[in-house]
């Protein structure tokens, strides 16, 4: 995984492996229920190169490779933007601060031992949010027996342009429902997350609206005004939000 990751920043490439993802993932999570053997490593090292290159959001459903195909000339590839600007993910510098090695394979084989690591404990499910959450099972906080945290950051339903693969201004109607429902469950430190006015009406649920601003994102380098609309709505079982380096002010009461 770390070598087929280890590939320098490289335009040819980078369109190379976005035409690879759009042939074979369609069939990746058929092919995983099929076959309990069955991986494909180079499409998830290609996923991550191709994410690390990207400026902005680059929509893989509605790239049309044979397009790719056909703007490659003796003058090289003349389709979309440049996108060798970006220096995040597996293609971060060498800083000597924060890496042990300067030698980029060494770095990503650390990078994905220690995502292993994290992963062991972690219960990863692929199926409708509310299949977790259903009136029936109190399973998640031992019947009321020890509180857990939940972070809902479902797509927005305020104005915006459509980011997601299978995109829905609808599911986060019906997380609002959730939390107006949990308001007052102590074992629920519910936050959610969304656009200023998305979430208001829980405020007068006892809920606690923090403003925060995303960092980096080619977008936000522009006139993106949506940057300035983030924010976050906590239960009152929830302790203080603290989330380290991101930038977040103190809250703004209803």
């Amino acid at each position: 995984m770390a070598l087929l990751c280890s590939d320098p920043n490289s335009q040819v490439l980078y369109w190379q492996r976005i035409c690879y993802i759009v042939k074979y993932k369609e069939s990746l999570l058929e092919n995983i229920i099929k076959d309990d053997e069955y991986y494909n490593v180079k499409l998830a090292a290609y996923w991550l190169y191709y994410k690390s290159c990207e400026i902005g959001c680059v929509e893989l459903d509605k790239i049309n490779v044979d397009r790719i195909y056909e703007s490659v000339s003796s003058n090289g590839i003349a389709v979309a933007r440049n996108q060798l600007i970006s220096n995040t993910g597996i293609h971060s510098t060498y800083n000597k601060k924060i890496y042990i090695t300067k030698y980029k394979l060494d770095r990503l084989i650390q990078w994905f031992t220690d995502i292993e690591t994290i992963l062991q404990n972690v219960k990863i499910v692929c199926a409708d949010w509310k299949r977790l959450f259903n009136d029936n099972t109190h399973w998640q906080d031992d019947s009321g027996r020890k509180p857990i945290g939940i972070f809902f950051d479902p797509p927005y339903s305020a104005d915006r342009r459509s980011v997601y693969r299978l995109d829905s201004y609808s599911v986060a109607k019906e997380v609002n429902e959730f939390c107006l429902k949990n308001a007052n469950k102590k074992t629920y430190r519910i936050v959610i997350a969304g656009y200023e006015g998305e979430h208001n009406n829980l405020e007068s649920h006892g809920y606690t609206k923090y403003k925060w601003q995303a960092h980096g994102g080619y977008s936000n380098l522009g006139d993106n005004q949506n940057k300035y609309k983030e924010r976050l709505w906590a239960s009152k079982a929830c302790n203080n939000i603290d989330i380290g380096s991101m930038t977040i002010n103190e809250a703004l009461k209803a």
